[in-house]
């Protein structure tokens, strides 16, 4: 899971304060970010969603400066949303990244380690979970918004361990 997160150019994600602990205050409006991550179970949900909110603002990406510098223009509207919905996605990132993060690092999975399927979590990946899931404090209400590819390589890391322990 990591290694998706290392394809992330760095200038976008610190741009969105990705580098940067997610807190409440990183939200515009944190009560609809909220809603988001309690209603938006899937990954497709997730693109159909972040579809509809990107299509106004074409090739530009609304970085919280360029979301401060235009907020009281009415034809920017929807930008603090855009922004709210991404800030989401990289907070949702960071509790992905702590949660295989026991048994896989940028390279794959790590030797010796024993890769789990998404929700089954170590006693210490739960509470890394925990600690960054600003909307429960726990590691059980996370949506899964991993994508195909990724779903893929976890499946392939799971069925080469398996192989290798037989």
């Amino acid at each position: 899971m990591i290694v998706a997160l290392a394809f992330l150019p760095m200038k976008d994600a610190q741009a969105f304060g990705w580098s940067q602990k997610i807190t409440k205050d990183s939200f515009y409006d944190f009560d609809r970010a909220q809603e988001w991550w309690n209603t938006i179970k899937t990954r497709e949900e997730f693109e159909g969603r972040k579809r509809a909110l990107r299509k106004p603002f074409g090739l530009w990406t609304p970085t919280k400066s360029m979301v401060e510098r235009y907020k009281n223009d009415s034809s920017y509207e929807g930008r603090q949303e855009y922004f709210d919905f991404m800030q989401l996605f990289y907070l949702w990132q960071q509790i992905e990244a702590a949660s295989v993060s026991s048994w896989a690092n940028q390279f794959g999975a790590i030797p010796g380690s024993v890769p789990t399927p998404w929700g089954v979590n170590s006693p210490e990946e739960c509470e890394r979970m925990s600690n960054l899931n600003i909307f429960s404090g726990d590691c059980t209400n996370v949506p899964n918004w991993m994508d195909k590819a990724m779903q893929a390589r976890i499946a392939k890391a799971i069925d080469t361990h398996q192989k290798k322990s037989n």
